[in-house]
C-alpha cells in the first residue's frame, strides 16, 4: 500500500506545485476512522519519491515489454495456453510412446 500511497503523493506534487508540505491518509471506512502519515515536504517528495515511483514505472513497463513472465506451478493444469506456453512443456508434458512395451 506504501508504493501506492507515494505514487498519489508524486503525482499531487506535479499536480499542486505550490503546496510546500503534504500529508498522506488512509480511510478506513468499517472504522470511521483516517490513519494519516508524518507530513512530507515537496523538496523530499522531487529528491527522494519521485525518482524511485518513475523507477518503478519504468521497470513496470520494461517488464511489459518483454511479454509475459510465466510462473509455472500446479495450476498449469487449468490453464487455457498450456499448449502455447514454452514453461508448461517443459514442466508438465512428458512424451508418450505407443510402441511402448512394459516387459523390456
Amino acid at each position: 500500500m506504501r508504493d501506492q500511497l507515494e505514487g498519489y503523493l508524486v503525482l499531487a506534487a506535479a499536480a499542486f506545485r505550490q503546496v510546500r508540505r503534504f500529508w498522506l491518509g488512509v480511510h478506513w471506512v468499517a472504522e470511521r476512522a483516517v490513519e494519516w502519515s508524518p507530513p512530507v515536504d515537496a523538496a523530499q517528495v522531487a529528491n527522494r519519491l519521485a525518482p524511485t515511483v518513475l523507477d518503478n514505472i519504468e521497470a513496470a513497463a520494461l517488464a511489459v515489454d518483454d511479454g509475459p513472465r510465466t510462473n509455472p506451478g500446479p495450476w498449469c493444469d487449468r490453464c487455457s495456453y498450456r499448449s502455447l506456453c514454452p514453461a508448461s512443456h517443459t514442466q508438465r508434458w512428458e512424451p508418450v510412446y505407443d510402441d511402448y512395451d512394459p516387459d523390456d
